[in-house]
């Protein structure tokens, strides 16, 4: 089962104990922005976010690990640089809908990092 964001959110402030309210006024936003969040209607910006993961003892890392939005903002601006970047993501479309890849296969062809190369004992 996928886990949201707002998911995270409202169980770490669950663990510890604390109300929408609470948490708000921890963070300096309001309750309804952050019922906003913890429904997945909005997103707290980068400041947000760092006193969100303060006040919830975790990291920012762990928060981000929890965002399932799409990156259309990145892909907008990759595009917009370079009109190469647009077809190359047509064409992983493209092959994703007609070889029926999913989300598991492109992860194994992108993975998030390179592995390292072998090492040469040569001196």
């Amino acid at each position: 089962m996928t886990r949201y964001f707002g998911d995270r959110i409202r169980e770490l402030r669950n663990e510890r104990d604390l109300s929408l309210r609470d948490l708000a006024d921890l963070v300096k936003v309001s309750a309804p922005f952050l019922t906003d969040v913890e429904k997945r209607r909005r997103y707290p910006t980068e400041d947000t976010l760092v006193k969100l993961a303060d006040a919830l003892r975790t990291t920012v890392e762990d928060l981000k690990s929890y965002d399932n939005r799409p990156p259309t903002k990145e892909i907008a601006e990759l595009t917009d640089e370079d009109v190469e970047f647009a077809y190359a993501f047509r064409r992983i479309v493209d092959q994703v809908k007609s070889q029926g890849l999913t989300a598991d296969d492109l992860k194994r062809r992108f993975p998030e990092s390179a592995p390292e190369p072998p090492k040469n004992d040569a001196p």
